[in-house]
């Protein structure tokens, strides 16, 4: 005897693979909404703590460097200290200007130095000097000697206009007066450091065009904001003055936001990381 199948069976057959492709389909299709809003997360954490590693190590950056301000000037020597001129032609610039936005400052970059090997006095504005090694100066460059490190109390500022292996010749010179420096006087190489904070990111250059930075950097998605405070801890008021850059400042705070590039999760998002800086050196010059 033969078996048929019934109409009734096969319908039902058919409806059941009909209804087995929809839950399949359902569940792949929550499937692909999950794994492609993991993955849209996953970005957007990516992208946030690639900005907080970004706003830290700017940070870091702008808070050694701001630290560090005044390093490779003679600030312990009494006899070339501020005079009564305005802040950017002062003979010992630290602070150069300062805003919330943008910043100028003097320090020895690469802490780099050298030794004189031979006695020298500046001739008016001008000085031949013999270093230990030249390595580290560069046509242009300022720089300051010191005879701190053989007991003296002089000290001198000048541009490298001319260098012939390990002696270099300076012009624009300021000196104390009636200034000598003995053989192993201390000389070294200080850089104008400007940070720039715009729309379009915040952008670093130094003054010397080669170093252990490179001349110019530029973060973009970044802007930083600037506080300035007294010995108290009290804000001061923009802009500062050349008094109260000489008498008052005694700290930096530091603000970095860097906006994640991420936009999966909807609205941009900023990370910051801050930290104020005290200014040693620019203390230690009053």
């Amino acid at each position: 005897m033969t078996y048929k199948r019934g109409n009734s069976e096969r319908g039902e057959s058919i409806l059941s693979t009909y209804v087995a492709l929809l839950i399949m389909g359902i569940i792949l299709s929550a499937g692909t909404s999950l794994f492609t809003n993991s993955l849209k997360h996953s970005a957007d954490i990516r992208a946030l703590t690639q900005a907080q590693i970004a706003a830290t190590n700017i940070l870091d950056m702008m808070s050694f460097e701001m630290r560090m301000m005044g390093s490779g000037m003679p600030l312990t020597q009494s006899s070339f200290s501020y005079d009564n001129v305005a802040i950017r032609e002062r003979a010992l610039p630290i602070l150069l200007s300062a805003s919330n936005s943008s910043i100028t400052f003097r320090l020895n970059e690469a802490g780099s130095s050298a030794l004189l090997t031979s006695d020298a006095s500046p001739s008016g504005t001008t000085m031949t000097v013999n270093l230990d090694s030249s390595e580290a100066f560069n046509l242009g460059d300022t720089v300051y000697i010191s005879s701190f490190s053989v007991g003296g109390t002089h000290a001198l500022r000048g541009v490298i206009s001319q260098k012939n292996g390990n002696t270099i010749s300076l012009s624009s010179v300021t000196a104390t007066p009636s200034a000598t420096f003995p053989a192993s006087s201390v000389v070294q190489p200080v850089s104008d450091i400007t940070y720039t904070s715009t729309l379009d990111g915040i952008s670093r250059s130094s003054s010397r065009g080669s170093s252990m930075f490179v001349g110019s950097m530029f973060y973009p998605n970044a802007t930083f904001e600037l506080t300035y405070y007294d010995g108290p801890g009290q804000i001061l008021s923009l802009p500062l003055t050349a008094t109260s850059i000489r008498n008052t400042v005694a700290g930096i705070g530091i603000r970095i936001l860097v906006n994640s590039e991420s936009r999966f999760d909807g609205s941009p998002r900023d990370t910051e990381a801050q930290q104020i800086v005290a200014l040693r050196n620019l203390t230690l010059s009053r």
